[in-house]
């Protein structure tokens, strides 16, 4: 009887030990969830941060390019009325894309050169002037923060017809080394880009002038949103 006593007082602790051992793995357990909760947290305000700074960078842009369909509207009207004016001395298809052509980019480069000497020859005030003058907020057009300048460039484009493949080169207007950033938290993005402003396309090839008709003249502005285009768009997370 005395032994079996003995062997009753040395069971006394396992159901301590037994409670402790639970608790301790438990506790590791809730620590490894806890830490592992705080990672993916990190993790996901990391990513939403970063897609912050890059949307507010891209609406600066998208909202400039937007508004520069103005642009080739007031231009392309320009041109289309001077190619009329002067359809029957351009005897050739050519003479009249060239007369065409010409007339749009002088109106795109009057356009221009204007808002460039009301911002003082500053390129960057004269962006975010012309931004601000037609209804962007000033917050966004402070996110273009460098412009290089403007002019014509050569384009050049290839059709295919018959199986034949033919190379044509043009001129368009751009507007280039546009910079714009924008910071969300503790990221940065960097957009850079050009603005190409094409030569809408317009039927030459009839042997009288012509005015457009209503529907055709809507569709004619349709086609003018294709006009605008990013060009050499890049992104970066620091500054190039």
């Amino acid at each position: 009887m005395i032994r079996k006593e003995k062997m009753r007082l040395n069971n006394k602790g396992s159901a301590l030990v037994s409670v402790l051992v639970v608790t301790i793995f438990i506790s590791i357990l809730a620590t490894t969830m806890l830490y592992v909760s705080a990672q993916n947290y990190q993790m996901k305000y990391t990513d939403y941060q970063n897609k912050q700074s890059f949307y507010g960078a891209e609406h600066a842009l998208d909202s400039l390019k937007a508004i520069m369909i103005a642009d080739v509207q007031t231009a392309y009207e320009e041109a289309y009325h001077e190619v009329m004016r002067n359809y029957l001395l351009k005897g050739t298809v050519q003479g009249r894309k060239e007369c065409y052509q010409e007339a749009y980019l002088k109106k795109l480069n009057e356009l221009w050169d204007g808002r460039l000497a009301a911002a003082g020859g500053d390129c960057v005030k004269m962006m975010r002037d012309f931004m601000t003058d037609n209804g962007i907020a000033s917050d966004v057009a402070e996110r273009i923060y460098k412009v290089e300048g403007y002019g014509e460039s050569e384009v050049t484009s290839t059709e295919t017809s018959g199986g034949v493949t033919t190379t044509m080169t043009g001129k368009q207007f751009t507007i280039k080394g546009i910079r714009a950033m924008y910071t969300s938290g503790n990221y940065t993005t960097f957009l850079y880009t050009d603005i190409g402003i094409a030569l809408p396309e317009l039927d030459l090839s009839v042997d009288s002038s012509q005015t457009l008709s209503g529907t055709a003249a809507q569709r004619e502005l349709i086609a003018l949103t294709d006009c605008v285009l990013y060009m050499n768009w890049r992104r970066a997370d620091y500054e190039e």
